[in-house]
């Protein structure tokens, strides 16, 4: 019985005529060896090589152009002609112009085995794709153009290699994925459209490669390695984001222009001698807004888990704690123990109480309301019976003391949530698609080491490229997020820094703040005189003072290396013993201040 064989039609833009079969035409012409050609048509059906091998498979004229192999496909073997993997050889140049394909172009061998091998040159100029494009184990001998193309669709190059130029530029492409995919020869995507996520994953890029004047939704670089001179510049409208993660650059001629730092992240890539043109704005850069997002995701599912918590099931109960320890441990080794047990006890009371956390703020307004009511009504009590006043003070004073817990541990919540409270503002309303999207390829990658390392990489590159302006304003970034995850007491002191000089890069704050100390300093002298004269009034301080007031003067000189004051040691001889110590005190300063001052430079300067 003889083989039903699919008709895709070839149809004459103009006159809206049959042409022919495109799977007659393209085996006649690999019968007499003649270049394929087509112009000015369309291509009206699913053009799909696993039609062509069934064509050509039991032509004794063809048979050459198959090879039968045993490689394995990836870790399988492929179940066809005795569990081999069959190639086939296209030895003639393809040239397709101004036409247009209205079914799936799919050069992928599935469940067949069939392995494409392009063996001359291949020009598809000004097509339009209506359909999905793929290519799966597909080699170009040669030079392939896929200029002005139109890919309506997705676009898959799946463990493709190009061995000679592939040119795909001043086209418009919708989503496309080039994975596992080695470029031997010159690469163009010049003035190409991105009009969906771009994804480049494991691939390789061996010459001169460039991405100029593109424009893009997302374009990912994951896991890529340019070997050579590379080339990377958005439009200067373009909006999109952009991705090189755990991706290498192999040679000194490498720009980046027109990608701007807040929609562009180089997690996990050396970038110190690339060529970074690109806009530092007063934003930090994507990957440390992704990191946010990170710790938005978790909080948001705690939030959700304790609004919605099931209070009968205490394993549920246990895994929300899980999570609300992970949250305050995250990307930081020094735990917020204090915290965890707050949120514990708050828990433990909504349990108890069997309350829905979104109740709670509920409870607290009819705590207040209640006992508003509760003093109204002690009152006509008071005024109508024998009530008296220390029973009526006793009430209120154990409604006040239960209300002052509750709100003890809404507040003291509050305070030590604000920071994780404020990210979760920040992005609750944002759209989470894009964002969503990144984080699916990085979120492994995605640390406070890694981003911090992102941003000194990124300030070493704009350092090396002479930009000093750029690198200042990134190193103002990272020293921000230093300052979110560190204690209390870091925060302060990185803080002031940044508040008196911009962490050093600054010349106007300086001046201008060393100008109002001079103006102001008689009167904050005068303002903390007078403070202390009413506060030594105190009886409690008074006492302190006359008795050690003296002695911790003393110390206090000796401790910051001013000296004791010899006049007064002399007139006391209860000072004279803590004088003949004043050696020790000021070693043991030396050896404090001294570790103070190393950490905190090596905490604030630049790396």
């Amino acid at each position: 019985m003889e083989e039903r064989k699919i008709k895709v039609k070839v149809i004459d833009k103009e006159t809206g005529e049959v042409i022919g079969d495109f799977y007659e035409m393209f085996i006649e012409c690999l019968k007499k060896g003649k270049d394929f050609r087509l112009e000015n048509c369309i291509v009206d059906g699913y053009v799909d090589i696993r039609e062509i091998y069934n064509r050509i498979k039991n032509d004794n004229g063809l048979k050459g152009l198959l090879e039968i192999s045993e490689k394995l496909i990836g870790k399988k073997l492929v179940d066809t002609e005795v569990n081999k993997c069959v190639y086939v050889t296209i030895p003639i140049s393809i040239t397709i112009l101004n036409a247009e394909f209205r079914g799936i172009l799919s050069f992928d061998g599935g469940v067949n085995g069939v392995i494409t091998k392009f063996g001359n040159e291949n020009v598809f100029i000004s097509l339009i794709f209506k359909k999905e494009v793929k290519f799966l184990n597909t080699t170009f001998e040669e030079n392939v153009y896929f200029r002005g193309i139109n890919f309506k669709e997705n676009v898959k190059f799946l463990n493709s290699i190009f061995k000679r130029k592939a040119d795909f530029s001043d086209s418009i492409i919708g989503r496309c994925t080039f994975y596992l995919s080695n470029f031997y020869g010159n690469v163009d995507f010049s003035e190409v459209t991105f009009g969906n996520d771009a994804f480049f994953v494991n691939s390789i890029f061996k010459s001169i490669t460039k991405f100029e004047e593109i424009r893009f939704n997302l374009l990912v670089f994951s896991e890529c390695i340019f070997e050579y001179i590379s080339h990377f510049k958005s439009k200067q409208d373009n909006n999109g984001f952009a991705v090189f993660h755990k991706s290498s650059f192999g040679y000194k001629e490498v720009i980046i222009e027109n990608f701007p730092l807040s929609k562009t992240s180089f997690l996990k890539t050396d970038v110190r001698g690339v060529l970074i043109l690109c806009d530092v704005e007063d934003k930090k850069i994507l990957s440390h807004e992704l990191l946010n997002f990170k710790e938005y995701l978790l909080i948001s599912d705690i939030i959700d888990k304790l609004n919605n918590i099931s209070f009968e099931d205490y394993t549920e109960y246990d895994d929300i704690y899980t999570k609300i320890q992970k949250l305050l441990d995250i990307e930081n080794e020094k735990p917020f123990d204090f915290t965890i047990k707050v949120i514990k006890i708050k828990v433990k009371i909504l349990l108890r109480l069997k309350i829905q956390l979104k109740k709670f703020i509920k409870i607290l307004a009819t705590f207040m309301v209640g006992g508003l009511i509760l003093l109204f009504f002690l009152y006509i009590l008071l005024k109508i019976t024998n009530l008296t006043y220390s029973v009526a003070l006793l009430i209120v004073s154990i409604y006040s003391i239960l209300y002052v817990i509750i709100l003890f541990v809404e507040i003291a919540l509050v305070i030590f949530l604000i920071p994780y409270w404020r990210i979760y503002e920040q992005y609750k309303n944002l759209k989470m698609d894009i964002y969503g999207t990144i984080y699916k390829y990085i979120h492994q990658s995605l640390n406070y080491k890694s981003v911090l390392a992102e941003y000194r990489n990124l300030r070493l590159s704009m350092e090396n490229n002479r930009t000093y302006i750029e690198a200042s304003e990134l190193f103002k970034k990272e020293m921000d997020l230093i300052k979110e995850k560190s204690d209390i007491f870091e925060k302060f002191v990185i803080w002031l820094y940044g508040t008196i000089s911009d962490y050093g890069e600054s010349i106007t704050k300086p001046i201008l703040i060393s100008m109002f100390v001079i103006l102001a300093f008689p009167y904050i002298t005068y303002f903390l005189n007078w403070v202390w004269m009413h506060i030594s009034k105190l009886p409690l301080l008074n006492g302190f003072l006359n008795e050690n007031g003296l002695a911790y003067e003393q110390i206090l000189r000796a401790f910051f290396q001013l000296g004791m004051n010899e006049e007064v040691i002399n007139n006391n001889k209860e000072l004279q013993t803590l004088a003949s110590y004043e050696w020790l005190i000021r070693i043991i300063s030396l050896i404090l201040l001294g570790s103070l001052f190393i950490a905190i430079k090596r905490r604030l300067e630049r790396k």
